[in-house]
């Protein structure tokens, strides 16, 4: 599972942009981010780096300018077990066995054999 699946665009005024770096940081973690300043003029610049990073950068403490904030994708988080098996269990009330170790699979980016393997044993426990 992935946290929010959308790279982010945040438009900020230069006395809101430490700030704004820091509170994105605090809430979206470790992302990959960049921060532009002037786009299509002509002392455009642009810094990359991770939302923690570019929050502590002193060129962000007083800036002039106009701003756009890009952060990156989430990056994937490992599920439960508990969370895995709850959503093997959503899914064996609407679907077949082999789909529902399918649709956990594409939903989990784990394997579907293994998958498979466990809807049976938890088709084989007492409700």
């Amino acid at each position: 599972m992935t946290d929010v699946p959308a790279t982010l665009v945040f438009f900020e005024g230069a006395s809101r942009v430490s700030a704004c770096l820091k509170d994105m940081a605090a809430v979206f973690g470790p992302r990959d981010a960049a921060v532009a300043r002037e786009l299509t003029k002509l002392y455009e610049t642009v810094s990359r780096g991770t939302l923690g990073d570019l929050a502590i950068n002193p060129d962000f403490e007083a800036p002039k300018g106009e701003f756009v904030i890009v952060v990156g994708l989430g990056r994937p988080r490992a599920a439960t077990a508990e969370q895995v098996d709850q959503a093997l269990r959503d899914a064996l009330v609407r679907l077949r066995p082999a789909d529902a170790a399918a649709e956990v699979s594409r939903a989990f980016g784990l394997s579907r054999r293994d998958l498979y393997n466990r809807v049976m044993v938890l088709r084989a426990e007492p409700r």
